[in-house]
């Protein structure tokens, strides 16, 4: 449970550091000034979302697979929350957070692919050395 607060804390301060320089830049284009208590919520909501999805992610009861399949729609959510807000201030066109949702998984799923890839090394090579220490052990 440590561990979950704190990686939440980590992702809320790298999402609230984002916010407040979207904020910005919208206030820049249109002059127009969002709430922190708005960026702050939706940066809470949207971490909470994250961690989670990372949750699912490192489970290991289930097939890889199925964990990336469960993170993509545990993420669904985020993207709702994103749109809410910043609403129709960054997104002028309805197809753009689609667009932005589609990129971030694109992004997603490759890091998924490389981390369980590099897992499956590792734990081949540990198996690996288990068996030979065992094999030294019982000779």
């Amino acid at each position: 449970m440590n561990s979950y607060f704190k990686r939440l804390t980590y992702i809320y301060l790298v999402l609230s550091i984002i916010f407040i320089i979207i904020s910005f830049i919208i206030f820049k284009r249109t002059s127009t000034q969002l709430s922190y208590l708005r960026l702050s919520i939706g940066a809470l909501l949207i971490s909470a979302i994250l961690d989670f999805s990372v949750v699912i992610f490192k489970t290991k009861k289930l097939p890889p697979i199925i964990n990336i399949l469960l993170g993509f729609i545990s993420l669904i959510p985020a993207i709702y929350v994103f749109k809410e807000v910043f609403g129709a201030l960054m997104f002028k066109v309805s197809i753009a957070i689609y667009i932005f949702a589609f990129v971030c998984a694109v992004i997603y799923s490759i890091a998924v692919i490389i981390i369980s890839y590099r897992v499956r090394k590792d734990e081949q090579f540990l198996n690996k050395l288990l068996k030979e220490k065992k094999n030294t052990e019982n000779e």
